[in-house]
């Protein structure tokens, strides 16, 4: 698994509230692509809430980034070792925050 904080104003916060139940958003762009891009996840729709689950399974390299966005979500699993997950900081925003609140997973 590939974690890759890429700002010095950007996070990752995790909240042990054990294993994230709901619903699964798949990573579904075998490409670069930006988190709030609801056309990169199926279903397509953003993960966003502590009921969803983030999963970049999808083979292949590519980057998942968030950039000037603050998300909540019930956890992130990224199971294929060639997957990114970004956090960039973008121009004026001066942080980026991804709020974990169930599990990391690899």
């Amino acid at each position: 698994m590939k974690l890759a904080i890429l700002a010095v104003c950007a996070g990752v916060v995790l909240s042990p509230a054990g294993t994230a139940r709901g619903q699964v958003r798949n990573w579904a762009t075998p490409a670069d692509g930006l988190w709030r891009t609801a056309g990169n996840w199926n279903p397509a729709n953003v993960p966003d809430t502590t009921g969803e689950t983030a999963l970049l399974g999808l083979t292949g390299a590519y980057n998942v980034s968030l950039q000037g966005d603050s998300f909540q979500v019930g956890g992130v699993q990224i199971t294929n070792p060639l997957a990114e997950l970004r956090i960039l900081q973008s121009g004026a925003v001066s942080f980026t925050v991804l709020n974990i609140v169930g599990d990391l997973t690899n």
